[in-house]
Parts: C-alpha cells; sequence; structure tokens
C-alpha cells in the first residue's frame, strides 16, 4: 500500500492587487447607486428633530443630545431615590441578632465540655438571644428614627 503524506491543499490568497480592485469595484456601484430622496413627512420629521435630511454622499449631522435636568429634589422613600440608610440598619440588625445567638450557644457548648454539665447550651442559647435582641433594638433606635 502506498501510503503518502498528503495534506489538503491551503487555499490561495488573493493578491493585493485583486483587493484593491474589489473594493474599487465595490466603490465604483456605490457611487452609481442614486439614493432616492426622502418623502416629504421623513423630512419635516428629521427637520424637527434637529437634523437635516440626509443626502447621496454626505452624512448626516450629529443630533442636538442635551437632555434637561430635572429641578425637582426627590424625597427620600420614591422609588428612584432609595434609602439605604434603612437597609443598612435592617440587615445589621439581623446579623447581630443572629450572631448573638449563635455565639451564646457556643459560649454554652463551650462551657458543657469543659465542665461535663448540660444546661449550659440552653443558658448560652437564651443569654445570645436576649443580648441579640437587645442590639437590634439599640441599632433600630440608635439614630432617633431619623432616616
Amino acid at each position: 500500500m502506498d501510503e503518502q503524506n498528503s495534506q489538503p491543499e491551503k487555499p490561495s490568497l488573493p493578491s493585493d492587487e485583486d483587493i484593491t480592485a474589489r473594493f474599487q469595484r465595490i466603490r465604483d456601484e456605490l457611487e452609481a447607486m442614486k439614493l432616492a430622496d426622502l418623502p416629504e413627512d421623513l423630512a419635516t420629521k428629521a427637520s424637527e428633530a434637529g437634523t437635516k435630511p440626509v443626502q447621496a454622499g454626505r452624512m448626516p449631522e450629529v443630533p442636538n443630545l442635551e437632555i434637561p435636568k430635572s429641578t425637582k429634589k426627590p424625597t427620600n422613600g420614591t422609588p428612584g431615590n432609595y434609602n439605604y440608610k434603612s437597609l443598612g440598619i435592617g440587615m445589621s440588625a439581623a446579623y447581630s441578632l443572629v450572631g448573638a445567638m449563635i455565639v451564646g450557644f457556643g459560649l454554652g457548648w463551650v462551657y458543657d465540655r469543659y465542665f461535663h454539665t448540660i444546661y449550659g447550651q440552653v443558658i448560652g442559647g437564651l443569654f445570645g438571644s436576649v443580648l441579640g435582641i437587645g442590639s437590634a433594638i439599640f441599632l433600630i433606635n440608635r439614630d432617633g428614627g431619623n432616616q
């Protein structure tokens, strides 16, 4: 059996002259096209928008995109002006409540293991819960209700 190390032939790339000729042909075809004039209603819409109708061979002018700024001062709690301070206070209260319960339960567990008792976790969990609730109340009322 005759084995040859044959690989598929790579397609030949066009020369620079071929590419230049193709671009020139496309450019000539585009210049030969006559673009239709805009209908009257589109021309008036374009003039109302502050632009001029596009003419063949020219790019349109850049429209004026100045957006008037609002003079109204947003109030707290309205859509678009969220009050993130209240969200932060609420999240801090939730984390301190849960964290204090976990720490109290953990200290009770350590107490049980060290002194070989059975009530350390219960007492530690309750103590942590009381401290967590107190901390949450303190965090919520700390700013005096001002938001």
